[in-house]
């Protein structure tokens, strides 16, 4: 027999479950991730360079200075440009946070420069979650490399997320 305080915090527990479980599926957190390849050869994008830890002030000071610029823009997306980091496991990126196609605004930016990345077409992935249910970024990594391999191409390395303003989250791998 079961002891009466047991048998509450599984009750409680099955139902913070089924909370869960159903609050992920609502945010998409079941749905596959959609993988095509892309012909984009170019990526234009005007931010900031910042390194260090990911919890570092600079990111998300930029990521509102660019988020301020795309809605004053009326469209565009914020662009964040992920490069490989040595020491990345214990919690350190290297990336460029800013803005793709809103050009004239951002271009006048204080402290914002442009960045060109060239590549040889790219994966391109769009997420049908929300924000909150997005895989893990090594999960992603790895059903990107795959995809790639499969259809004869090889990452360069970085990865091009874009925030957009109707809400969609997309990323690009540039291919060698």
């Amino acid at each position: 027999m079961l002891n009466p305080n047991l048998k509450k915090v599984f009750a409680v527990g099955a139902v913070l479950g089924v909370v869960l479980l159903s609050a992920y599926y609502f945010l998409g957190g079941f749905e596959k991730l959609d993988i095509s390849k892309s012909d984009k050869r170019e990526f234009v994008i005007y931010g900031v360079l910042v390194e260090g830890r990911y919890s570092d002030p600079k990111i998300e000071e930029t990521f509102a200075k660019s988020r301020e610029i795309v809605e004053q823009n009326h469209g565009g997306s914020i662009a964040i440009v992920n490069y490989p980091h040595e020491n990345e496991k214990q919690g350190f990126v290297k990336q460029f946070v800013g803005v793709v196609g809103a050009d004239a605004i951002a271009s006048g930016t204080d402290g914002f420069t442009k960045l060109v990345i060239h590549g040889n077409g790219a994966v391109h992935v769009v997420f049908p979650q929300s924000v909150m249910a997005m895989p893990r970024p090594k999960d992603v990594r790895d059903q990107v490399a795959a995809f790639a391999k499969e259809n004869g191409g090889v990452l360069q390395g970085e990865s091009i997320e874009l925030y957009n303003s109707d809400n969609t989250v997309e990323s690009y791998f540039p291919l060698k």
